[in-house]
């Protein structure tokens, strides 16, 4: 954190948190399920951002989780082994589209106003993914049934 402030002297550093869960579109109708991507700024102190009613985490977008189940595949391995992949595909292509806009601010610095209403110079940074077992094999490209830290297969 010090080296990227050293890096930009006279420059905010706004450090970002994101996070996914997945979650229940639809109730006893179907399996319609939707991983909202919420963003918070890791300016605000943790207790606030811990409380929902504060509304420190803001949706950012909304990706779907694909089962693909109209598919057809030539073989039962591909029919266990291919709807998984492309739904990781998916969400690795949704989260690349909606963070295009913010990549140029990581290097180049853009104006925004700070909680004291003083317009300053910052340079985002992408902190933390916050995310549960499942979303952390999703982030990182791995079957769910993988072990996140060793990479062994369970």
């Amino acid at each position: 954190w010090n080296e990227l402030q050293r890096k930009f002297p006279n420059l905010t550093i706004n450090p970002f948190i994101m996070t996914t869960d997945s979650t229940h579109l639809t109730q006893l109708t179907g399996d319609k399920k939707v991983k909202p991507l919420l963003i918070s700024s890791a300016h605000i102190c943790q207790n606030v951002r811990a409380k929902p009613s504060k509304w420190a985490f803001l949706p950012l977008t909304f990706i779907p989780e694909g089962k693909f189940s109209h598919l057809e595949f030539q073989n039962p391995t591909q029919a266990s082994l291919l709807p998984g992949i492309l739904s990781r595909c998916l969400y690795h292509m949704c989260i690349r589209e909606v963070m295009k806009p913010v990549i140029p601010f990581t290097v180049t610095p853009i104006e925004m106003v700070d909680s004291e209403g003083y317009i300053c110079k910052e340079i985002l940074a992408p902190l933390f993914y916050i995310a549960d077992t499942p979303e952390q094999a999703l982030v990182a490209g791995l079957a769910p049934n993988n072990c996140i830290p060793c990479l062994a297969g369970t």
